[in-house]
Parts: C-alpha cells; sequence; structure tokens
C-alpha cells in the first residue's frame, strides 16, 4: 500500500517513519502558520476509541475490492475475519460464547493494515476545510447579519 502511494499522506498511524507524534507536529506547523496569517483557527479532537472494534467487515471488504484485491486473497480476510466467537471470564465463571461481528483482530500484523485501509480516504480534509472556511465567512459577515 505504501509503495504504490495507496495511503493519504495524511494518514501517521501504523506506518514507517510515521506516528501520532509526527501527526501532532504537522498539526502544529498549520495551525501556527494559519494564526500567523491572522486566521481563527480551531481544533476539534475527535477520540476514535474502540475503532479497531468498530470496522464494518462487508465495508472493508468493499473497500479491498476497490484496492483490487480479489479471489483467494479477499476470500482469506474474510476467512480472518469472521467465525470469530468472543467470551469474558469474571471470577472464574465464563459467558456464553457470542459472534464477533466487526472488528480487525488486536495483537495481529494484518489488523492494523485492515484498520488503515478502511479508515484511508482519498479526499483530504483541506478541500472539505476550505469549504466550511468560505461558509463560515459568508455566515459571520456583519452585513448579513438582521439589525
Amino acid at each position: 500500500m505504501d509503495t504504490n502511494n495507496l495511503f493519504t499522506k495524511e494518514q501517521h498511524g501504523f506506518r514507517q517513519g510515521r506516528s501520532c507524534t509526527t501527526q501532532l507536529l504537522e498539526c502544529l506547523e498549520d495551525w501556527t502558520i494559519s494564526m500567523d496569517e491572522g486566521h481563527n483557527t480551531d481544533v476539534i479532537y475527535l477520540d476514535f476509541s474502540k475503532a479497531f472494534d468498530k470496522v464494518c467487515h462487508s465495508l472493508l471488504l468493499h473497500k479491498l475490492e476497490q484496492y483490487g484485491f480479489k479471489g483467494r486473497e479477499l476470500r482469506w480476510i474474510w476467512n480472518f475475519l469472521t467465525d470469530m466467537d468472543q467470551r469474558v471470564i469474571v471470577n472464574g465463571t465464563c459467558s456464553h460464547s457470542l459472534p464477533v461481528t466487526s472488528g480487525v483482530p488486536l495483537g495481529s500484523v494484518l489488523g492494523p493494515v485492515l484498520f488503515l485501509i478502511y479508515v484511508n480516504v482519498k479526499p483530504t480534509f483541506a478541500q472539505y476545510s476550505k469549504k466550511v472556511q468560505e461558509k463560515t465567512q459568508v455566515t459571520t459577515d456583519q452585513s448579513a447579519l438582521p439589525q
């Protein structure tokens, strides 16, 4: 995926030479430039806790097909993701097993790669951000407000 430049350049997690730290440094640079140029700078933090558990198998497989996975490879990944059960043990008592219907396995080599494919979105936030900035400028124009 990296060799063929299929991940967006904004994706830092689980990639060689990139980390949460490099992501934060790029953000700080962008925010500093924005403030130095006199722009209002608002930041929204999103916590994708348990994100690995929220991966929809059918959407992930669809994305894999879009990246060219097919046949045996796609069936292998499907088998890797499906037919898993989970249960918990509390004070020595084990619950009944329930099927795992979403998510990628934690602690595996393939799990983070599948997660990156799932969250990889080609349109960049910068394109969206410009639209938000233009809309914000219109809605905050003092002449447009009722008197």
